[in-house]
């Protein structure tokens, strides 16, 4: 009976404190969803144009919508809005672009599935090629990049990612 009485009074409290802690029941989806350039690097010689394949790689999501902004170094590398070619078979269409910025460093595109779900994006895809012309060499390598302050990459979810 002592030994019964002991459990008891020691059960109770450990009890109460764990009932008392927050708990926190909800999964968190990683936005795991990146784009990448192939090949991550290329050598030229001014005059020369060279050419990168665009890829998106969904993760665990289901991308619907990506807004592209690529950055440039201009005194280096040219483009123009005929620069980026959509590859047909990504699934995606262009619905705003391609737009040379103000200041000609940065070139941004606006892509869709639209209104058709069946058309996600899964799986890494190639979404298109974007092509630089060298107008200057310099010493240290020129660098492209995709603007993490303005790309957006959205899922059926609708979740920015």
């Amino acid at each position: 009976m002592i030994g019964f009485l002991f459990v008891t009074l020691l059960v109770i409290p450990i009890t109460v404190y764990l009932v008392q802690q927050q708990q926190e029941l909800r999964g968190r989806a990683t936005p795991n969803t990146t784009l990448s350039f192939i090949p991550a690097d290329q050598t030229a010689t001014v005059g020369a144009k060279v050419n990168f394949e665009i890829w998106v790689s969904p993760g665990n999501n289901q991308v619907n919508f990506v807004k592209l902004v690529i950055k440039y170094d201009s005194t280096k590398l040219s483009a123009t809005k005929d620069s980026f070619v959509l590859d047909p078979a990504s699934n995606l269409s262009i619905i705003e672009g391609p737009v040379i910025g103000a200041a000609g460093d940065e070139l941004s595109v606006n892509l869709s599935v639209e209104n058709d779900p069946t058309k996600v994006i899964q799986q890494d895809t190639k979404i298109g090629d974007i092509t630089f012309e060298v107008i200057a060499l310099s010493e240290t390598p020129s660098e492209i990049a995709f603007d993490d302050t303005k790309v957006e990459v959205r899922s059926i979810s609708g979740a920015n990612l």
